[in-house]
C-alpha cells in the first residue's frame, strides 16, 4: 500500500478480499501483537486486545505508520460489520404483539435463575474473570509507570490507543486523593472534587449534571470523587477511559431502534441499561466476597479498575455481553428485571456497610458517573419518549438515565452525568432552571505562580532527585511563562505531558506551538479537541434541531463580535450570559462574577481559532475586522501603548 494512500483506500483494498461487504462498513484497528509460533497460535478476540486504536478513514497510512513496522507482528485487525441476522449481544426490540414464552408473562424465577447461571459460570473458581479479580483485589495489579527519563509517573493510555516506547505520562492519574482513614477526615483543598462533594452533600435531586468547557478538569474531578467515595464510573466515548460497555450499549440500542415506536425503544433501552448496571453491581459484589478484601481493596482501587479496565482486563464488558444474551427472543418486563437488579443493589450496599469502610455506612449514597454524556444526548434525539410528558421526544441519554434511576432511591444513589454537550437536562440548567455544577475555568492556573505550583506538585510525587532535576530542565521558567500566556485556563497539564514525553530540554517551545496549532488550525479540524472542528459539529447539531436551541444566539454572530471587539478595542475578553453552546464548542469557559456564572471568551488560543474559522468560513467578515483595526483610535491596537 503506498504511504500516500489513506485508511479509506486501505479499506477498499481489503474489501476486495471480503465478499458481500462494503468498505465503509469495515472498521480497522491498529494493534501491535507479536506473531506466535504456528503451533502456539490461538484465536484473537478484539475485546481481549488491551491496546488498540480505531483508524480514521481520512488519516494517511504514513501518519498511522510513520516508521517502518516491525516484522512478524500483527499491525491491523479488520472488524467486519455485525451480521443483521445475528447481532452480537442485543437483538432488536420485541414488539408487545410479538409475544414469546419469555415475554412479559415470564415468571421472575425464570429470569433470576438464568442470571444466576451466568454469574456462576462467569465467577466460577478458576475462570478467567475470577482469577483476575482475585489477584486484583489482593493488590497484585498496579498501573504502569514511566521507567526512563523521569521515572515513576503514571503511564495510562486511553482505550483504543496502542502503547509504544515513546508513550508519555498521564498526569490525570498523578496525586489522586487517598480514601479517608476516618469518616470525618477533611479533604485537602488542592483537590477540585471539593466543589462537587459540597454540592452533593445538600442536594435533594437524584441527578446532577456537571457542565464545563473541554479541558477544564471534569474527568479528573469525577475520578477524585470516586477515589474518595464508593460508586460507579461509565464513559460513553469510544476511545477514552473506562470500560467499553456503555459505548457498546449505546451502539446496539442505536442500531436496534424502531422509527415508529418511541415507547418500545424506551422500554428496550431501559432494560438494556438495567443489565449494564447489573453487570457492574455483580462484579463489585464478587470483589467484596474475596477474603481480606477490607485490607487491600478500597474505593480507590475499585475506581481505578473501572477507569482503566483496558490497562488490566475489561471484565465489565465481558459480563455485560453475556447478560445481554438474556434479551434474545424476550420482551422482558421492566418491573421484573428492575426488581432483580434492585435486590442485587441492596445486597451490595449491605456488603459495603458490613465491611465497615470509613467512607461507607448504611446511610451513605453510592455515586454513579456517566462521563462524556453529551455523546448520548446527541444520539437519536426523537426516537425515545419522556417518562413524564406524553409525546415529548428524548435522546438515548434519557432512557439510560431512567434505567439507572429505577435501581436506587434518592437517598441510596446519586447520578452525576458530565460533559461539554447540551443534553435535555443541561439545556434547562443552562437557562438557570434546575440543579447543576459548573466547572469554573478560572480556578485552573489563574496566575503565573500557579503554573509553577503545578510543576512542583509533579516533582513532589517523584522519589529520586535525578527525576526532579530533569523536570526543571525540561520545563524552565521561560516555558512556565509561555504556558501561562498562550494556554490560559486549561490544557496546560496536557502540554506538560507532551513536554515531559520529549525528554529534550530544547523541545518545550515546539510542544507548546504544536499544541496551539492542533487546537486552533482549520487544517487540523478533524483532530480530537480542535476548536474549529468542534464548532463545525455544533453548528450542524443546531441546524438539525433548531427547536432545541431557540433561546441561543448565532454562534457565528457571537464570535464575530468577539473578533471585532479585539480588533477595534484590543479587548481580549467578552462576557456573555447564557451562551452555553459556546462552552460545548470549547470556545467559552465558565467564570464567576459576583457569585453569578457567566460564559467568558478570554483565552488567547480561542481568539486564534476564531480567526482561523472566519478565514475559511467568512473571509469577508475577517477582512472587515482587519480594516476596522486599521482605523481604530485605541493606541494598544497599533502597539503604541506601554506600561510604565
Amino acid at each position: 500500500v503506498p504511504s500516500s494512500d489513506t485508511v479509506d483506500d486501505l479499506k477498499k483494498l481489503i474489501k476486495t478480499e471480503i465478499p458481500d461487504t462494503f468498505s465503509k462498513d469495515l472498521t480497522l484497528w491498529k494493534v501491535s501483537i507479536p506473531v506466535a509460533p504456528k503451533n502456539e497460535r490461538k484465536e484473537i478476540s478484539l475485546v481481549d486486545v488491551p491496546s488498540k486504536e480505531e483508524l480514521d478513514e481520512t488519516d494517511d497510512v504514513s501518519a498511522v505508520f510513520p516508521d517502518k513496522p516491525p516484522k512478524k507482528t500483527i499491525h491491523i485487525i479488520v472488524q467486519r460489520p455485525t451480521p443483521v441476522h445475528a447481532p452480537l449481544a442485543i437483538p432488536s426490540p420485541v414488539r408487545a404483539r410479538d409475544s414469546t414464552p419469555f415475554s412479559d408473562e415470564s415468571r421472575p424465577g425464570d429470569l433470576h435463575d438464568d442470571i444466576k447461571k451466568i454469574a456462576d459460570r462467569f465467577f466460577a473458581t478458576g475462570s478467567p474473570a475470577s482469577g483476575f479479580l482475585d489477584a486484583y483485589v489482593r493488590g497484585e495489579y498496579k498501573l504502569p509507570v514511566t521507567t526512563t527519563g523521569i521515572m515513576g509517573l503514571p503511564k495510562v493510555l486511553r482505550r483504543g490507543v496502542v502503547d509504544s516506547q515513546d508513550s508519555g505520562p498521564s498526569l490525570l492519574f498523578l496525586d489522586l486523593p487517598n480514601p479517608p482513614l476516618h469518616a470525618d477526615d477533611p479533604i485537602p483543598e488542592r483537590f477540585r472534587s471539593n466543589v462537587l462533594l459540597s454540592k452533593l452533600e445538600g442536594m435533594q435531586a437524584q441527578d446532577l449534571p456537571v457542565f464545563g468547557v473541554s479541558g477544564c478538569g471534569k474527568t479528573r474531578t469525577m475520578i477524585e470523587m470516586l477515589y474518595l467515595q464508593w460508586g460507579f464510573y461509565f464513559n460513553a466515548a469510544k476511545s477514552d477511559f473506562g470500560s467499553d460497555d456503555l459505548s457498546r450499549l449505546a451502539d446496539f440500542i442505536d442500531s436496534s431502534t424502531l422509527e415508529d415506536s418511541a415507547n418500545i425503544n424506551t422500554r428496550f433501552a431501559k432494560n438494556a441499561t438495567l443489565l449494564l448496571f447489573l453487570s457492574r453491581i455483580m462484579i463489585l459484589s464478587y470483589c467484596l466476597k474475596i477474603p481480606s478484601c477490607r485490607q487491600t481493596f478500597s474505593s480507590a482501587r475499585w475506581t481505578l479498575l473501572q477507569v482503566c479496565p483496558h490497562m488490566f482486563k475489561d471484565v465489565f464488558m465481558h459480563l455485560f455481553v453475556k447478560l445481554c444474551d438474556l434479551m434474545k427472543g424476550r420482551a422482558l418486563l421492566e418491573s421484573v428485571l428492575a426488581s432483580i437488579v434492585r435486590e442485587e443493589f441492596e445486597s451490595l450496599r449491605d456488603k459495603l456497610a458490613g465491611h465497615d469502610y470509613p467512607n461507607f455506612s448504611s446511610d451513605s449514597k453510592l455515586r454513579l458517573v456517566i462521563d462524556e454524556a453529551q455523546i448520548l444526548s446527541d444520539k437519536n434525539p426523537t426516537l425515545f419518549s419522556s417518562s413524564s410528558i406524553q409525546g415529548d421526544p428524548r435522546p438515548i441519554l434519557s432512557p439510560i438515565l431512567h434505567g439507572f434511576r429505577t435501581v436506587g432511591l434518592r437517598d441510596e444513589l446519586k447520578i452525576i452525568f458530565c460533559g461539554t454537550g447540551l443534553s435535555m437536562k443541561t439545556l434547562h440548567w443552562a437557562m438557570s432552571s434546575g440543579d447543576g455544577v459548573k466547572e469554573y475555568g478560572s480556578s485552573t492556573f489563574p496566575y503565573p505562580d500557579s503554573v509553577q505550583s503545578h510543576i512542583n506538585r509533579i516533582k513532589d510525587q517523584l522519589s529520586d532527585d535525578e527525576s526532579k532535576r530533569i523536570v526543571d530542565d525540561l520545563i524552565p521558567s521561560a516555558a512556565v511563562n509561555m504556558l501561562y500566556k498562550r494556554l490560559t485556563g486549561r490544557f496546560r497539564p496536557i502540554v506538560t505531558e507532551g513536554i515531559i514525553k520529549t525528554g529534550d530540554p530544547k523541545k518545550w517551545e515546539a510542544v507548546i506551538n504544536t499544541t496551539e496549532t492542533m487546537l486552533t488550525s482549520w487544517k487540523e479540524r478533524e483532530r480530537r479537541g480542535n476548536l474549529c472542528g468542534e464548532l463545525n459539529r455544533l453548528e450542524r447539531k443546531i441546524a438539525d434541531h433548531p427547536e432545541l436551541f431557540k433561546s441561543f444566539s448565532s454562534i457565528r454572530d457571537t464570535l464575530g463580535l468577539f473578533l471585532l471587539r479585539h480588533n477595534l478595542l484590543d479587548a481580549t475578553e467578552i462576557v456573555l450570559e447564557n451562551e452555553a453552546h459556546l462552552i460545548e464548542a470549547a470556545f467559552g469557559r465558565i467564570k464567576l462574577f459576583g457569585g453569578t456564572a457567566r460564559t467568558v471568551l478570554d483565552e488567547p488560543f480561542v481568539l486564534k481559532a476564531t480567526k482561523a474559522y472566519f478565514q475559511e468560513r467568512d473571509p469577508l467578515l475577517l477582512a472587515a475586522a482587519e480594516r476596522a483595526m486599521l482605523h481604530s483610535t485605541n493606541a494598544s491596537v497599533h502597539g503604541n501603548m506601554w506600561e510604565t
